[in-house]
């Protein structure tokens, strides 16, 4: 990883910039800009054009006194530092509520000094939005220019956008403009051959191709361990729309009526979200394809069963995905999202349209693939921030190649993380979850509930009904305006049901009543199989020296046992010790917190495995596609 600074730095490049910056306070907007461009023109001319302690303390200064005169904030020394961190190529863990937009900044007006154009990626489109509104005037003043990739931009405002110095963007969208970049390239190639030699001694130039993408020289990742994390096993995949087939559809139908006739543990056996044909099911399969003429299928005939079967018993509406305006859209685990521009390959999004009893839509063909890992090799320097980067050095080191640099939060944090209660059945621990959260808000409290999917969320707003309690529900696809939901959840004896907040930029601010009266209660309806997930969660209060409180609950039938008490023992052996417990108010054991820490370990080891396989798969095909070429 290349360091584009001077080293050691030192905690003092806050105290130092801000010394400088008190210099600025009689300057002009168009001296500050002044101070840029000589601050470029001396950086262009160095051999090397790493900064010099001066240029930093010059640097920050003039940031500091651009955010103080746009937005009257005055940057935090932890966040000064941060920043700068992150310009030696570091995953910055700072925690929620310590301001990481401002953060971001500082790398991001530092690395365009170079003038070899700056991404910084976020999770998602309306953080994009929000971030590059709320920054653009404090770069405008510096005299550095921003843009913002819209998924739904033309050519010519991509264009524009990477023309920038910075340039925000979802994340994926930068991967897929680089992807569709290559598809061009490919074209451009495959029409120029056996065609150069004519353009020559014809006197036309050669075709010259412009990507939309021109440079990828220094990365920001928002939510770091959301992205190289969470969505690492999630390749970005190019695709098209396939010619349409009756013979596909017919298949579809057909292995749907025979998933719907086969018997569990007898025709076929479920592994978690793997399907497994029995002889039994296997004959069922031979007898219908041979009662039927279905044409030529797109794929073995046995894959439309698994399929179906997968649709069927892998698969849940409101958890996996969802369907609006009769179409299915694919939810994400992490964060609650629905992503429109995703499908399941290979005709597993097709099976299961057909059992919501839609029509199949037209089957994606991949044009082109890269996985996150491969695509931020690009970079010249690739940095990120999140508030849950410890336990994850190793994926960060490994995959990355980042190291993982924990900054210490602005005010102390008053957080207090009451004792977890355990149940045998969901019931019992919903109904708890249910009256702690309406004797804290008549305490004059918010409080917040995270659940693991969109049904179960919409299952606790039920429950609510029936005690006449109103609550706010925030999953992605409720009626009302997402900024609008989280604005209120901070207003006293407001309650709000939500699926994971991980990605969304959640800024919950509380009403002076609620932050006399102990601040936002968080209660957690399940365990995640990631503990940093639980603490993205936890980290939604007691923020910037707030009070707050937070609480967990489980049961013996969570997700995180139907899920894995199939393969794992000691997932088996919680489940049945939680069974167990005979009282309806549950129990609180500091032994079931210790076990449930050592699954999530066992999990997550797991998953460090399967972004290990997949990586080296990965290097696998490029190094066939090397010796090919």
């Amino acid at each position: 990883m290349i360091s584009w600074l001077e080293k050691p730095i030192g905690k003092s490049v806050a105290t130092s910039a801000r010394i400088y910056s008190r210099s600025l306070l009689r300057a002009s907007d168009n001296q500050l800009r002044r101070q840029v461009v000589l601050l470029r023109d001396s950086l262009s001319r160095q051999k090397r054009r790493i900064f010099n302690r001066v240029q930093l303390d010059t640097a920050c200064g003039l940031l500091i006194e651009s955010f103080r005169r746009v937005l009257n904030i005055d940057l935090y020394d932890v966040q000064l530092e941060a920043g700068v961190a992150l310009t030696l190529g570091r995953i910055a863990e700072v925690q929620t509520g310590e301001g990481k937009t401002f953060i971001t900044a500082v790398p991001a007006f530092l690395f365009s000094l170079h003038g070899r154009g700056v991404h910084v990626a976020t999770t998602n489109e309306y953080l994009c939005q929000r971030d590059y509104e709320l920054l653009r005037p404090v770069y405008r003043t510096l005299g550095v220019t921003v843009g913002c990739l819209k998924t739904d931009a033309s050519e010519q405002a991509k264009r524009g956008a990477y023309a920038c110095d910075i340039t925000y963007g979802p994340g994926y969208e930068f991967g897929f403009n680089y992807l569709r970049d290559q598809i061009r390239l490919r074209s451009e190639y495959e029409k120029r051959l056996g065609s150069d030699y004519l353009d020559r001694i014809q006197g036309r130039p050669p075709l010259q191709f412009a990507p939309v993408q021109p440079k990828r020289a220094f990365a920001i990742i928002d939510e770091a361990d959301s992205v190289l994390i969470d969505e690492a096993n999630t390749p970005l995949v190019l695709s098209g729309a396939s010619a349409a087939n009756p013979a596909n559809v017919r298949a579809l139908r057909a292995a749907n009526s025979l998933a719907l006739n086969m018997v569990k543990d007898v025709d076929f056996q479920v592994d978690r979200r793997r399907i497994k044909l029995l002889e039994l099911g296997e004959q069922q399969a031979k007898v219908q394809l041979a009662a039927e003429d279905m044409g030529v299928l797109t794929r073995p005939w046995r894959v439309y069963i698994l399929n179906a079967l997968q649709a069927h018993y892998s698969f849940a509406r409101d958890v996996d995905y969802v369907v609006q305006n009769a179409t299915v859209t694919i939810v994400d685990q992490y964060t609650g999202r629905i992503h429109d521009e995703r499908k399941w390959q290979n005709g597993l999004h097709q099976a299961v349209e057909v059992i919501e009893g839609l029509a199949p839509s037209l089957e994606n063909i991949v044009e082109a693939r890269i996985t996150r890992q491969r695509f931020l090799q690009l970079y010249d320097m690739v940095c990120g921030l999140t508030g849950t980067a410890s336990g994850n050095e190793a994926d960060f080191r490994t995959f990355y190649g980042l190291s993982v640099q924990p900054f210490a939060t602005h005010r102390p944090c008053l957080r207090r993380v009451l004792p977890a209660r355990y149940f045998s059945r969901r019931e019992f621990k919903a109904a708890h979850v249910v009256q702690e959260a309406i004797d804290v808000a008549l305490a004059s409290r918010s409080v917040l509930i995270g659940t693991r999917s969109i049904a179960e969320a919409n299952h606790y707003a039920t429950l609510f009904a029936a005690k006449q309690r109103s609550v706010n529900v925030l999953h992605g696809i409720q009626a009302r305006d997402e900024a609008e939901i989280v604005a209120e959840a901070g207003q006293p004896g407001r309650i709000t049901i939500t699926t994971n907040l991980a990605g969304r930029g959640t800024d919950i601010q509380l009403a002076d009543v609620v932050r006399r009266s102990g601040g936002l209660h968080v209660i957690a309806t399940e365990y995640n199989d990631s503990a940093r997930i639980d603490r993205q969660l936890a980290g939604r209060t007691a923020r910037q020296g707030d009070a707050g409180s937070a609480r967990w609950f489980a049961s013996a039938d969570d997700t995180i046992f139907t899920d894995h008490a199939d393969r794992l023992v000691l997932a088996k052996r919680m489940r049945d010790s939680l069974r167990q417990i005979a009282s309806e108010d549950g129990i609180t054991s500091n032994r079931i917190d210790q076990q449930f820490r050592l699954l999530q370990q066992q999990l997550e080891r797991i998953g460090f495995e399967r972004r290990s396989r997949m990586v080296a798969d990965d290097r696998w095909m490029e190094s066939i596609q090397k010796v090919v070429a």
